[in-house]
């Protein structure tokens, strides 16, 4: 009876977060609509805006140009062939593109950006679909599956091979699972460090320990003090490198 309870309680939560983010997502669509609407707002065409190298001489991810006031961004990231590879928004856009840079470090070598000072979901998220609609074609990591590895932790379970499967299994009857997840992240993160180092990135480059023992692999990097907008990279709070 514990357990039937148990699931139709999740269950239920599970409905009421879906009707909540379904109710969210008409409020903004409604809200962007008015926006589009009133021609009160002025959108940059993303091909007025100049194509800045991802990377500076040095080595560190480009400041995007930020000037004091600016509380939200829209960004573009590009290839190296200059070809569309993501849309995004954002209130760190540094942190951002250091998530984008860790994730996806082959496609990660161009960026424009716009910034507004005011953090107005709706206007982020027009300007985001106009860029979208200029481009022509939704970009891949603005449609699944891409958009999981541009926008979330990487979920190493579905890369892990038979023997690792295998040891997985053996380990966990012991509650040691996660230490197969550990290296099986490690692995992969070490793939992605020689992309950076070929790019001569000198970043600090450190991946959340936290998150591998989940079979998660993503950027450690501090949490920014505002809730970023949707369709930005979210990430855990800061904790102590592996």
């Amino acid at each position: 009876m514990v357990a039937v309870d148990s699931e139709y309680t999740k269950q239920q939560l599970k409905e009421k977060e879906s009707r909540y983010h379904h109710e969210l997502q008409q409020r903004l669509k409604a809200e962007t609509d008015r926006l589009r609407a009133s021609g009160d707002v002025s959108i940059p065409s993303l091909s007025s805006l100049p194509l800045m190298p991802y990377l500076t001489p040095d080595g560190k991810v480009t400041s995007a140009d930020v000037t004091p006031g600016v509380k939200a961004s829209v960004y573009a990231i590009y290839d190296e062939g200059k070809t569309l590879q993501h849309v995004g928004v954002t209130r760190s856009i540094r942190q951002s593109l250091l998530l984008h840079l860790a994730r996806m470090p082959q496609l990660t070598h161009y960026v424009k950006v716009h910034h507004i000072l005011r953090p107005n979901r709706s206007l982020l998220e027009l300007i985001k679909q106009s860029w979208l609609d200029e481009s022509g074609n939704i970009p891949p990591g603005n449609r699944p599956p891409d958009q999981e590895l541009w926008e979330h932790p990487l979920d190493i379970k579905p890369l892990m091979t038979d023997e690792d499967r295998e040891r997985y299994a053996e380990k966990e009857q012991k509650g040691k699972g996660f230490n197969v997840y550990l290296e099986v992240a490690r692995r992969y993160e070490a793939e992605k460090k020689e992309v950076l180092e070929a790019r001569h990135v000198t970043e600090e480059v450190r991946f959340d320990p936290k998150l591998k023992r989940q079979g998660l692999s993503d950027l450690l990097i501090p949490k920014p003090k505002d809730e970023v907008p949707t369709g930005a990279p979210r990430q855990n709070k800061e904790v102590a490198a592996a």
